[in-house]
């Protein structure tokens, strides 16, 4: 999920949550998940350039 992506989707949940159209609890969770994603994917992607930058580290220590 690209950063403009995210930030789309962190904007319709706070536009439901502002609305009422979610609660707290919903928000909270769905918020979580998004950067949770976000984080992950960050993660991800650096352990792919380290591995493709030097493979020979991971396969000899």
């Amino acid at each position: 999920m690209e950063r403009e992506e995210l930030q789309a989707k962190i904007d319709e949940l706070m536009r439901q949550y502002d609305n009422e159209e979610i609660d707290a609890a919903t928000y909270s969770q769905a918020m979580m998940e998004l950067t949770a994603s976000r984080k992950n994917e960050i993660a991800f992607a650096d352990t792919d350039r380290d591995l493709m930058a030097s493979p020979r580290s991971v396969i000899h220590g």
